[in-house]
């Protein structure tokens, strides 16, 4: 048998994610520890930057550890998490469900999913504002995530 007799069987695509404009605005870090932070582009300004920032030296790990990517809240998370792969990614204000997915998780409470450890969180906005909310990220998400 030649190449020419061999025909594909199937060549349709069964199914694909619909692809919405990720729209990075900004990146900052080099991602060496695979720690990767998502920010709504709404929530980000100078201010939030340097508290984002603040959180992320609380992890014990330097610009050099982690990638800070904002982002359009309705971009696609899935793609994001597809390009970096990262070990542990915390999400700021932006949501993980989708048509096909619904993760049922709560905030602060860090969750496994295809080995990497995922965060969910409120807006940075509500996180500086708010004692209780800096609290539940520490206790229950940073502290247990990182050995701390």
């Amino acid at each position: 048998m030649n190449s020419s007799e061999l025909l594909p069987i199937y060549n349709e695509t069964l199914y694909s994610i619909p692809s919405k404009s990720i729209a990075i605005t900004k990146k900052i870090g080099n991602f060496g520890r695979k720690v990767l932070a998502v920010v709504n582009a709404t929530d980000w300004d100078p201010q939030n930057e340097i508290f984002l920032e603040k959180i992320l030296c609380s992890c014990n790990l330097s610009p050099n550890d982690y990638l800070i990517l904002v982002i359009a809240k309705e971009a696609n998370v899935f793609e994001i998490i597809n390009l970096n792969l990262p070990d542990c990614l915390f999400l700021f204000d932006i949501q993980l469900d989708s048509d096909f997915f619904k993760s049922g998780k709560p905030l602060y409470k860090p969750f496994t999913m295809n080995r990497i450890k995922i965060v969910l969180a409120d807006s940075l906005q509500e996180l500086s504002a708010s004692k209780e909310k800096r609290l539940l990220l520490w206790n229950e998400a940073i502290k247990p995530l990182f050995k701390i």
